[in-house]
């Protein structure tokens, strides 16, 4: 492999993962303004000493919200498949205990803004 070659996937490499984290703050931006606008003060407190991610340096953009996110994602969902996608779903007694805690995927990221 030639030297650019390397330098060339290695700056694809780096985009990619500044591109998720990016898309990983965001969707911690857009959680932390709509508990905020609930009234969920603590939560959003919580999220931000376990994420590094702070109202005080970043909010959402003026043109969304996470309802909007929602709301038109369930739209192009019914439209693409004709049918409501499922967001959550209703454990049984038995699953429940297997998901107590940090969540089954992963424990919150820390993204430092």
């Amino acid at each position: 492999m030639s030297a650019t070659r390397i330098k060339h996937e290695s700056e694809a490499r780096q985009q990619e993962e500044k591109r998720i984290a990016d898309r990983k703050r965001g969707i911690i931006v857009l959680v932390l303004r709509y508990f905020l606008d609930l009234g969920y003060t603590e939560s959003t407190r919580q999220i931000t000493n376990e994420t590094g991610v702070s109202m005080e340096k970043v909010d959402v953009a003026d043109n969304i919200d996470l309802w909007t996110v929602v709301q038109q994602f369930e739209e192009f969902y019914e439209m693409k498949f004709q049918r409501r996608p499922k967001l959550y779903r209703v454990l049984k007694s038995d699953e429940a205990k297997l998901t107590r805690g940090p969540s089954m995927a992963q424990a919150l990221p820390s993204l430092a803004a």
